[in-house]
């Protein structure tokens, strides 16, 4: 029993008959089975170009998937093993920041206890004076002064301990008296202990005798003068007794005389407090290390000098004992900084930069390791990262007001870490843990990876196939009759499909089936064909002259290789021009024009592309002569040309091809075997068709007209897009001379090879005609 529905109406689907297979003949719309309707899915109405895209878009948007997911793994991976480096490397600071404060603290009370305990020593060494003086200023000799005042400086770490009594002007003469009374007793005390020999043996060595007057201390090495002369009103303050007493030292030299001490020591004796000026060093290239005040520095056994920062400082020596007392002289100290940075810090604990600068705008820099100190030069040297870090002291917070002169500069101290010290406490646990995980993250990664490849090989497996067919295709047919093809190929697969659906199992391939008008179609009367007429189109026929001569002498692959060579040289040219190429056959180029799109000015179009082919026809034939013999240099090419209709499509069957049919390619061919070696000949169409676009100046009529087979005697034309022909033509309905008509000749509008796409030598490999 068979149902109306399932009786094919060939009007309506005409292009899904199929002669012989049943599957022609069931229609679309059917029923399954169970009598219950089809529910096909939409995409069975798309082609199979359209799915193929679909196919495409749709494994494009897979693999962007897959990718945003690689990237979301690895952005997460990165950003935990950045964390958990970072966090590790933030530990290790916070331990380094947590200990640091603890050394710079350490640093500041070592440096407090250290000020206190100097200062203090050079204090009580000032009472002691003052209490043997017993109000007998300035005449006072401190009773074993030398060996006091050697254990004062040892404790203290002074380069120099000098007494300089005030002495007025009418003291002077009592006062030389004094002074040249008990020098000797002095030195020769100073000397035994500075020189470790005994005090008999200290006098048996030759000693200058003191000035007889005060010298005035600005320039006594060259010329002395008496203060007297120099600075009458007084008061003097003249060397006296001092540790170390040997090398350049020597008694009543007016230190107030000198510009540098002058307000140190007025100060010191005006407030009755320790004053502190300038830092002065002998550091550099440019210090003058010949000055005796550089010998004396190194004079002190008890103190190693390295030729860094020292300080001069006045204290006080009062009248006498008790408040309100008003000073009697001054004790000149030479401080060494260094020295005040030594045992800061514990063993083991390196690194710390202790900056040592003053209001006087100076500063000085040190490295301190554990009990020793390295001198870094002048100025703050000190990281800026660390400056959060810092901390610090002054000396006049230690001493208090009451003892220290703000007439002078006040020094302060800052401690830093150094990158050393930071770099101390990393370890490589940050970079164990972050490569751990990411170790973890490549694993999890690979078989993620290794899984999406079986996925993705397996998919491409079967769009690759897809693709290949397609490509196939694409290289064989245009656009539109490629996507007749795939629509015939799809409605033959889905009839194919619901034919297992079928209820009548019974109906064999070949057999005729009723429409539904009650006719009979056979296989043949089903077909639908694929063809077209085009109604303005020209065809290109080109040949190579002398060819089947030379190919006879030359290899396989050298006849392939000059073939792909002119004829790849010929699409890239087609490509650029919007030419159509039809097929190759043997040496022979077929092209077209107008087909499958529409082009108004075919003919124009198309004589540009031959004289063009001409002309990279003859330029290769020249390189090519280097490796294929010099007979390839005599090769050329006709070529012919006839404009009109065209029919055009693909006959079905083993190996389709797109075809052209019809008289202008007959014509075309006659154009081309009845033309000459290297010129292009046109018919008296297609010359009509390029005088009425105004180039007839690219015509020139051939003096003899031939004879085509099946046409008798034709009037045919030489066509020279690049150098112009003679202008002179004839038509069959007019008749024009245009010699007037303005000359194209090699412009670039006609046949120059501007902004063509690159082309490949001769020597490469090509892939010949192939339409890519």
């Amino acid at each position: 029993m068979t149902n109306e529905k399932n009786v094919l109406d060939l009007e309506q689907y005409p292009e899904q008959a199929r002669a012989g297979s049943i599957d022609d003949y069931i229609e679309p719309d059917v029923f399954e089975p169970d009598g219950s309707e089809a529910d096909l899915n939409d995409n069975d109405d798309l082609s199979p170009s359209e799915k193929i895209d679909i196919a495409q878009r749709e494994d494009r948007w897979v693999w962007r998937l897959r990718m945003l997911t690689g990237v979301v793994l690895l952005s997460v991976a990165i950003a935990v093993c950045v964390f958990v480096y970072v966090d590790g490397r933030q530990t290790e600071k916070d331990d380094f920041e947590q200990d640091f404060a603890q050394l710079g603290e350490k640093v500041v009370t070592t440096f407090d206890a250290t000020i206190r305990q100097r200062f203090g020593i050079i204090q009580s060494f000032a009472e002691e004076i003052t209490a043997q003086a017993n109000g007998t200023w300035p005449m006072v000799l401190p009773a074993r002064f030398s060996y006091r005042g050697a254990t004062v400086s040892q404790l203290a770490q002074l380069f120099t301990l000098m007494l300089l009594p005030q002495v007025r002007r009418e003291d002077v003469a009592d006062w030389v008296a004094f002074s040249t009374q008990h020098y000797y007793q002095w030195k020769y005390e100073a000397i035994s202990l500075e020189m470790g020999i005994p005090i008999e043996e200290a006098r048996k060595i030759p000693t200058p005798p003191p000035f007889p007057t005060i010298i005035d201390g600005a320039d006594f090495s060259t010329e002395p003068k008496s203060v007297l002369e120099t600075r009458p009103d007084g008061p003097y303050y003249p060397t006296w007794v001092a540790f170390p007493a040997t090398g350049p030292y020597v008694i009543n030299v007016d230190m107030a005389a000198l510009a540098t001490q002058e307000d140190r020591i007025e100060s010191t004796m005006a407030t009755g407090r320790v004053n502190f000026q300038k830092i002065e060093d002998y550091w550099g290239e440019d210090a003058d290390k010949n000055q005796p005040r550089y010998s004396l520095l190194k004079t002190n056994p008890f103190v190693e000098y390295h030729d860094d920062a020292f300080t001069i400082g006045t204290v006080p020596v009062f009248r006498e004992i008790g408040p309100g007392q008003e000073p009697a002289a001054v004790l000149l100290i030479m401080v060494y900084w260094k020295t005040y940075f030594f045992n800061l810090l514990p063993p083991g604990a390196n690194g710390v930069i202790v900056v040592l600068q003053n209001d006087c705008d100076q500063k000085y820099s040190y490295q301190v390791d554990g009990s020793t100190a390295t001198f870094l030069g002048k100025s703050d040297l000190h990281d800026s990262k660390y400056d959060y870090l810092g901390t610090g002291t002054s000396v006049e917070s230690i001493l208090g007001n009451q003892e220290w002169n703000t007439d002078g500069c006040h020094y302060s101290i800052r401690a830093f870490p150094s990158q050393d010290l930071e770099d101390s406490y990393k370890t490589n646990k940050p970079w164990i843990y972050a490569v751990a995980l990411a170790a973890l993250f490549l694993f999890t990664s690979a078989v993620f990876v290794v899984f999406a490849y079986v996925v993705e090989r397996r998919q491409k497996l079967v769009l690759n196939s897809a693709l290949q067919s397609g490509q196939l295709v694409s290289s064989l047919f245009p656009e539109a009759v490629r996507e007749k093809l795939y629509e015939e190929q799809a409605a033959q697969a889905k009839l194919k499909e619901k034919r297992a659906n079928w209820k009548d199992a019974n109906i064999k391939d070949g057999d005729d089936v009723s429409t539904q008008d009650g006719g009979h179609l056979s296989s043949i009367e089903q077909k639908v064909a694929i063809a077209n007429l085009y109604s303005d189109t020209t065809i290109l026929l080109a040949d190579l002259v002398g060819f089947t001569a030379w190919s006879s002498k030359r290899s396989p692959a050298q006849v392939f290789k000059l073939l792909e060579t002119i004829f790849g040289e010929f699409d890239r040219i087609a490509a650029h021009k919007s030419v159509f190429k039809v097929e190759t056959i043997g040496d022979c180029y077929v092209a077209a024009t107008g087909l499958p799109e529409p082009q108004q000015d075919h003919a124009v179009i198309m004589c540009r592309f031959a004289s063009m082919c001409l002309q990279r026809m003859n330029h290769f034939t020249l390189e090519l002569a280097e490796t294929l013999g010099a007979d390839t240099a005599d090769l050329t090419m006709r070529f012919g040309l006839h404009s009109g209709p065209t029919t055009a499509g693909v006959l079905r069957g083993q190996k389709a091809r797109f075809q052209l049919f019809g008289d202008t390619i007959n014509t075309a061919a006659r154009m081309e075997s009845n033309g000459q070696p290297g010129r292009i000949q046109c018919s008296q169409e297609t010359a009509d068709i390029l005088v009425a676009k105004g180039k007839g100046h690219w015509l020139t009529p051939r003096e003899d007209k031939i004879v085509a087979k099946g046409k008798g005697e034709m009037q045919t034309f030489w066509v020279d897009a690049q150098g112009g022909g003679t202008g002179t033509y004839k038509s069959a309905t007019m008749s024009i001379t245009s010699s007037s008509s303005p000359k194209l000749g090699s412009s670039s509008e006609d046949v120059e090879e501007k902004n063509l796409p690159p082309r490949l030598p001769p020597n490469s490999t090509s892939n010949g005609g192939s339409e890519d």
